[in-house]
């Protein structure tokens, strides 16, 4: 379940800066106004995730050199080299403007340090970190909220879209597990626990207008 949440949300954010990235190079003012071919956007898009791709499996075949020593001697080591790539690879990708390198490497280079470290990764200390981290992540992604703007019309409609895609979800999730190894109620635990998976829309839903208002274009 984690594994594929994982999955999925860096699926969703890859198709999400495919079509970010061909939109607004088509837009008016954009780098590809003038008619430039479609293909190029498409190709400059997959070499970003190859760099991310071949870099996580670089990086992380190389995490294998921990196990030469005790885990007990190692686990701050791994800790700290597994925050600093989480920070320091995404920062590295938006300065050099290859943003999809960043999520492709994230998902794959955590799979290569299971991999090479299975049951002796720095598990409690990451989730000691999580623990300050979280309340961090959506307490900023909630402070980009402006109720003041919020027109009041639209809140009905809000709710209702909310609904009715949290009742998509749920029923997708229920019908594509339902198979002999899972009881009833383990199906209807798989949809349910699918429905706070909203972190990177919250996340995402805000840069096409902070990109458009940047550009100066009214009309996206």
């Amino acid at each position: 379940m984690i594994g594929a949440a994982s999955f999925d949300n860096i699926v969703a954010i890859i198709i999400f800066n495919i079509c970010f990235s061909i939109g607004f190079a088509e837009a008016p003012g954009g780098e590809n106004a003038g008619g430039s071919s479609l293909l190029v956007d498409l190709g400059i898009v997959a070499a970003q995730l190859a760099v991310g791709l071949v870099a996580a499996l670089i990086f992380g075949f190389c995490m294998k050199i921990f196990n030469r020593w005790p885990t007990a001697k190692t686990n701050l080591a791994k800790f700290l080299v597994v925050v600093f790539f989480a920070i320091g690879w995404p920062i590295l990708c938006d300065q050099l403007n290859y943003t999809t390198a960043k999520y492709i490497f994230i998902i794959v280079f955590g799979y290569m340090c299971f991999r090479a470290w299975g049951k002796d990764k720095p598990e409690k200390e990451l989730a000691v970190l999580w623990i300050f981290i979280q309340p961090c992540l959506f307490t900023t992604i909630g402070a980009t909220l402006i109720f003041a703007k919020i027109d009041s019309a639209m809140v009905g409609y809000s709710v209702a879209t909310i609904f009715i895609g949290i009742s998509c979800r749920c029923i997708i999730a229920f019908v594509v597990t339902i198979e002999k190894k899972f009881t009833f109620k383990e199906n209807l635990w798989i949809a349910l626990s699918w429905i706070p998976k909203s972190g990177v829309p919250a996340a995402l839903g805000g840069l096409t207008l902070a990109e458009a208002n940047k550009r100066g274009n009214p009309e996206y």
